[in-house]
């Protein structure tokens, strides 16, 4: 190895050795404990003053608190009941909506059956619309071919004339 090296390492270790004797010089010291019944009593009328205002001022903390909570704890309330009720009304409108869905689909049942009934009602009207104008068309060559009251009175009185006076009797 190097000599600068091997010279670092020499100082390393002497520094090691003097760290460990300091170490158990230390530890062989020992230390007076110090009392732990000493009391302090200042109390002057500054200080008494001061804390008797820190108390009133947490009273009124206190008092604003009980106030804001009681005031909080009615509006939950509120709320509450609020949701309760609203509930109760969704619940009775999701009801009426099923019935109102089964009460349209009983509608659309009806009016699709309605539907296939003006259907049947229009085929036979078609029907007789037809039997209406070939009757109508009868009813024409009837109308031009019959005889009026007065075509049946003038062939009365031909009739009459035509025949012997002995037949009139």
């Amino acid at each position: 190895m190097n000599q600068p090296t091997e010279d670092r390492i020499k100082k390393i270790e002497e520094r090691q050795e003097d760290f460990d004797k300091r170490l158990t010089t230390v530890e062989g010291r020992q230390t007076e404990p110090i009392p732990a019944t000493t009391r302090i009593e200042v109390a002057s009328v500054d200080v008494l003053n001061q804390l008797k205002a820190l108390e009133h001022g947490q009273q009124e903390i206190s008092k604003k608190q009980d106030e804001q909570f009681t005031y909080l704890k009615g509006e939950l309330e509120s709320i509450s009941k609020s949701q309760a009720e609203q509930d109760k009304g969704l619940v009775m409108h999701s009801r009426n909506i099923g019935t109102l869905q089964e009460e349209v689909k009983d509608v659309k049942t009806i009016v699709n059956a309605l539907k296939a009934d003006i259907g049947t009602v229009k085929t036979i009207q078609n029907g007789h619309s037809k039997y209406f104008e070939e009757h109508g068309k009868r009813l024409g060559k009837i109308e031009t071919t019959m005889a009026t009251k007065d075509d049946i009175a003038e062939l009365k009185d031909l009739i009459l004339k035509l025949l012997p006076k002995s037949l009139e009797s």
